[in-house]
């Protein structure tokens, strides 16, 4: 099962673990994130299988053995483009690090970026992501500040490595029309976690934020990877799913709490998600 995911992600940290790691090991549709933002340094590494990553509006495609930055406050998305399949063994581990940890380490990333946003890694640091898996498996089932400790000295050699690499000024990264359009998206992207329950089309969101409609059409497509209507669709099932999970509502009612004209509608959508009916998939999950 996929965890809920937010389109404006607030993670927790303490001090002893300023950091959280997420094992993926499917390569299924559910696996997707939507377009999203954080303040977190967020750094994907696959261990197997392809991806497409959408970063302020730049695509890339990330392969076996290559290493994905996303810097403190990118608008992204990223969405599986192997075989759909759940095994056992990891195909990505997802690092999202506190971005008071990483200027603590390196001050200068106050206002610079990481240039590497896709790179091959080498020997030395693969070894680093397979430490940091094996760890995070092992902490599942013994955790401990040590653990914490260990996990924290990998994540500062990552960071070293990213540094050598080279850091570029945050205020020229993106150019200034680029900045002003992601600055826009992200008002959207927050309208919709704000507003998903209610009505809401495409023509009037272009409206809302000053996009022409057309423009606001193609563009959100090409920086999200997904079309604004997928989106917003998207986002209302896996909100309707922990209702699903979560209470004794039934269809209709989750359906018309989360934005969905009826429950015919929201079935449809959440069967093209999960490839099972909403009334299915609550018995599966409970029964497991």
């Amino acid at each position: 099962m996929s965890r809920p995911i937010l389109v404006h992600e607030k993670l927790n940290y303490s001090a002893k673990k300023p950091f959280q790691i997420n094992l993926v090991r499917s390569t299924a549709r559910e696996q997707a994130y939507l377009p999203h933002w954080h303040e977190e340094l967020e750094i994907a590494y696959s261990f197997r299988g392809c991806a497409v990553f959408y970063i302020d509006g730049v695509e890339y495609e990330n392969k076996t053995g290559e290493m994905m930055v996303v810097n403190s406050g990118s608008v992204h998305s990223i969405i599986p483009i192997s075989p759909e399949e759940k095994i056992e063994e990891i195909n990505v581990i997802v690092l999202q690090i506190s971005r008071k940890f990483v200027e603590d380490c390196l001050p200068e990333y106050q206002t610079k970026v990481f240039r590497d946003n896709n790179s091959k890694v080498g020997e030395e640091l693969r070894q680093v992501f397979y430490k940091l898996a094996e760890m995070e498996n092992r902490s599942t089932k013994a955790s401990g500040p040590n653990i914490n400790l260990y996990q924290t000295g990998l994540l500062m050699q990552i960071l070293y490595f990213l540094s050598e690499a080279g850091m570029d000024d945050r205020d020229t990264s993106v150019k200034i029309n680029t900045q002003k359009n992601i600055e826009r998206i992200r008002g959207v992207i927050q309208y919709v976690e704000d507003c998903y329950m209610e009505h809401i089309t495409q023509a009037e969101v272009a409206r809302k934020f000053y996009f022409n409609g057309e423009y606001f059409s193609r563009y959100f497509r090409q920086t999200m990877g997904v079309t604004f209507t997928e989106y917003l669709t998207d986002y209302r099932v896996r909100k309707a799913r922990e209702d699903l999970l979560n209470t004794d509502y039934s269809i209709m009612e989750i359906a018309v709490k989360n934005g969905f004209p009826d429950g015919r509608a929201f079935s449809r959508a959440f069967q093209k998600n999960y490839q099972v009916l909403p009334s299915k998939y609550k018995k599966m999950y409970t029964e497991n």
